[in-house]
């Protein structure tokens, strides 16, 4: 899989961008957080996951720093419908 396919690096953030964007407005919560990057590793395996989504998967207590693990702060891309979804839902 490409590093662009995966959307989870710095030049490509898309897909973690809009993870800890979903988190950061409680779409999701930690634990689904934790989820997700267990599934994310799973799928990638273990030698080709980023080493962040380890440290996102045992992340516990405030969101501040929750960039901190990646190094960089991602980004998702998003029309003013899409961000308006993601602030709608539970």
């Amino acid at each position: 899989m490409l590093a662009a396919d995966t959307g989870l690096t710095r030049e490509y953030s898309e897909t973690i961008g809009f993870v800890l964007s979903s988190l950061l407005c409680s779409t999701i919560n930690l634990e689904e957080l934790k989820q997700w990057c267990y599934q994310t590793i799973s799928d990638l395996g273990v030698n080709e996951a980023h080493a962040y989504l380890f440290d996102l998967s045992d992340h516990s207590g405030t969101f501040v720093g929750i960039y901190r693990p990646l190094g960089f702060v991602s980004s998702w891309q998003r029309s003013a419908e899409e961000s308006a979804r993601c602030m709608a839902l539970p």
